[in-house]
């Protein structure tokens, strides 16, 4: 029997007509004004929650979608799996349609040098591989967790194209210095997720340096330029990745993790600057989890 039926003549801009089907996982809606992703058995859901905002048009019921002449059936090993998580647990639906928007603590272009970006800051869905990246990229999330180890996580599997930007992406043009260690990715369209409780069993913690350039811009003239350094290093640190630079130089100072750039064989002549001047780099931290473990509450 179907759940939806709807003209084709009658539709609006706030219906959705099935067009692809993912590896029998994910369903796409699509009009003229959005798009959706979402998994087929979340579906029925989508139809309840969004009753009075959104119609489904042609829809005749799961059992018969891969019997439709109108919908293309895709198989493809170019998926990926993402994960979104949020600490508000009790405020969240269990079933949420995520829109693209900009998140209150997404950097802003104010204070700083506005040639730092390659383009402005976008509307998206922020998601991680893995549900502890979730909670690294989460602004304070170290501090929720130690307070609430309950989560609700929203997960799903989707297509890679063009809706993705991956974290290489959001770390060069989009001034997301940490992407490349929270494998923070953006998702640029819509999509129609179910969220369940985990608790946060078992972590691990530690810290990394956090900085930008603003802070590498702030090196170059208090310590670079005001010492005369020869104008091929400043290059170089203009040029290489000054988080990767003082997040190895610190740590090794301080005996810490073993990162893969030797700054003191690769840059002695910056190893030599950081050296001396390294109570002058006003450089905050950022803890973060890690050997984490979760388990599900429902």
């Amino acid at each position: 029997m179907p759940l939806k039926s709807l003209s084709l003549q009658n539709k609006t801009k706030e219906s959705y007509n099935i067009t692809k089907i993912y590896n029998d996982k994910v369903l796409l809606l699509e009009n003229n004004f959005n798009s959706i992703i979402m998994n087929i058995s979340d579906l029925d859901a989508f139809i309840k929650s969004t009753s009075n905002t959104y119609t489904i048009a042609n829809y005749h019921g799961i059992d018969k979608l891969y019997d439709r002449d109108d919908i293309k059936y895709i198989h493809t090993n170019n998926m990926i799996k993402l994960y979104h998580v949020t600490v508000d647990y009790n405020n969240e639906p269990d079933y949420k349609l995520f829109q693209p928007g900009i998140p209150k603590s997404a950097p802003k272009m104010e204070g700083i040098f506005s040639s730092d970006f390659t383009q402005q800051p976008c509307k998206r869905v922020c998601f991680s591989t893995s549900i502890e990246g979730c909670i690294n990229a989460i602004k304070d999330g170290i501090y929720y967790v130690r307070d609430d180890t309950t989560i609700k996580v929203y997960e799903i599997e989707v297509p890679i194209n063009e809706n993705i930007k991956f974290p290489n992406d959001l770390h060069k043009n989009y001034n997301v210095k940490d992407a490349d260690f929270t494998q923070e990715h953006w998702y640029m369209s819509s999509l129609f997720l179910r969220g369940r409780l985990y608790e946060l069993v078992d972590w691990r913690e530690d810290f990394y340096y956090t900085v930008d350039d603003y802070e590498k811009n702030i090196f170059i003239r208090t310590v670079l330029q005001r010492n005369n350094v020869d104008g091929k290093y400043i290059d170089i640190v203009k040029e290489y990745d000054f988080f990767d630079v003082l997040n190895y130089y610190f740590s090794d100072y301080f005996g810490g993790k073993d990162y893969h750039i030797d700054i003191e064989e690769k840059f002695p002549d910056i190893y030599k600057y950081l050296e001396m001047y390294k109570e002058e780099c006003d450089i905050g931290f950022k803890e973060y989890i890690f050997n984490s473990k979760v388990k599900s509450l429902s």
